[in-house]
């Protein structure tokens, strides 16, 4: 009785408000708006049914005085044909490097701008050489380090990672194997729809790259589609000025890859492992399909642990390291609990291990689990889904609203690009200095022969 007395006092005194009966009286105290969006505001359908790709004109063309190489100047890229085999890859490097300092008089200073800050936390020793990058060199081919050698004494006898107007070798190589030395900085995501649930019954696939280290956008000066010839195969890469290596490239049989690495912060690379962007030019310069790139891939050894998203006209396989378990994801591949697919025609990749065994805790990350939850959702509500599909999931998050950056696409998206096996075309998005655009307009870059 005591107690419900009490209870019966201390209702009494808070509906009275210590004698207040009204509340005609009181006016809200000042304060800052509320920083909560509402879940529909960081929504736009977009439609590009409608919206034919746009082509850039050749603004300036340069070449190297051999003629190994040419650099095309656009208004968002450049782009370059390279051939490797006709003089050797130490010759072919330094015609790269002629002709692209040509091209882009600012390259060296917006390379060690971009270069030395990311690789600063990466482990520097006293002379300025990333101990990270030093390893992953030993385990280039002779050729492979050649065409870097090459390329760096185009600009003179230069010496480790420093800001001394010129590349040397190392930060040559270090721009090469940004996705290895630096990949916790490299964000992304792809889809890849194939067979039944293609609109053409052919696969088409999009990716999605963020840097979060490019704050000051000096990735966007440094847009490049580079096709190498050298063998039987041309490869097209997209990705930064310099590079003999990317994250995004297709070669001439239509066989495409994009490469997505898990950890976050993890700058530790164990003795002995292979560059996996380098591993992933080697299998395009080899191989004809997905599945034969995937063992491939596999067969090179140890590489840092992350996702192959690769491609061909009728198949899609991701090649999952994830330490000591190595595997090949197939549209019917069992997955962890967290990992819910609308159609196994459709293979979505974040930046964590699905298949069944991964320990999830990579895919628990909000930025992952968010990003494969709402692409597959979007996947599901589409019927047959073409390329201008994917551009409309892919871009739906309006840029801003991201929670600390999480979407498909955040405010610090380097580019997009679409690998489509129907009329084998290659599109791309670039962002450039004013940052990411909300509903971007797509770049129709050629087709994956790589022919000028």
């Amino acid at each position: 009785m005591r107690k419900l007395c009490l209870l019966s006092l201390a209702l009494a005194v808070g509906l009275c408000g210590c004698g207040r009966r009204t509340y005609e009286d009181f006016s809200f105290p000042e304060q800052e708006m509320s920083s909560l969006i509402k879940v529909g505001d960081t929504f736009s359908a977009r439609d590009y049914s409608n919206t034919v790709p746009k082509t850039e004109e050749t603004e300036e063309t340069y070449s190297s005085a051999d003629g190994l190489c040419t650099v095309e100047k656009k208004a968002d890229y450049i782009e370059v044909w390279l051939d490797t085999e006709r003089d050797g890859h130490y010759n072919a490097g330094r015609a790269y490097g002629e002709a692209l300092a040509k091209a882009l008089p600012d390259y060296v200073k917006n390379t060690e701008d971009l270069v030395i800050p990311l690789l600063a936390p990466v482990g520097n020793d006293d002379n300025g050489f990333s101990a990270v990058t030093e390893e992953y060199i030993k385990t280039l081919s002779e050729e492979q380090r050649q065409e870097l050698q090459g390329f760096a004494n185009s600009f003179g006898s230069f010496e480790g990672m420093v800001c001394d107007g010129g590349i040397s070798f190392e930060e040559a190589a270090a721009v090469s194997m940004m996705a290895d030395v630096v990949g916790h900085w490299m964000r992304g995501n792809s889809i890849s729809v194939s067979g039944d649930t293609s609109a053409t019954g052919e696969t088409v696939s999009v990716t999605v790259m963020n840097c979060l280290g490019d704050f000051n956008r000096q990735l966007s000066e440094l847009n490049t589609v580079l096709h190498l010839s050298g063998g039987e195969k041309t490869v097209t890469m997209i990705g930064i000025a310099g590079a003999f290596a990317s994250e995004t490239a297709v070669n001439s049989d239509g066989l495409s890859a994009a490469v997505h690495q898990y950890s976050i912060g993890d700058i530790v690379r164990d003795e002995g492992e292979s560059s996996v962007v380098y591993s992933v030019r080697e299998a395009l310069e080899r191989c004809s399909s997905a599945e034969e790139a995937a063992e491939f891939i596999l067969g090179k050894g140890e590489f840092t642990d992350g996702n192959i998203l690769l491609t061909d006209s009728t198949q899609s396989v991701c090649v999952e390291a994830d330490g000591d378990r190595k595997n090949i994801r197939y549209g019917d591949s069992e997955l962890i609990e967290q990992a819910v697919r609308s159609h196994p025609d459709c293979m979505c990749v974040v930046n964590a291990p699905v298949c069944k065994g991964a320990d999830g805790e990579d895919m628990s990350r909000l930025s992952n689990i968010t990003t494969w939850r709402k692409t597959e959702r979007l996947l599901g509500e589409c019927g047959k889904i073409s390329a201008d599909d994917l551009k409309a999931i892919v871009t739906c998050d309006k840029i801003g609203t991201e929670i600390f950056g999480i979407g498909i696409r955040s405010m610090l998206n380097r580019d997009i690009i679409i690998f489509d096996s129907a009329d084998r075309s290659i599109q791309a998005v670039f962002t450039g200095k004013d940052g990411t655009e909300e509903e971007p307009e797509f770049i129709l870059i050629g087709g994956f022969d790589g022919k000028q």
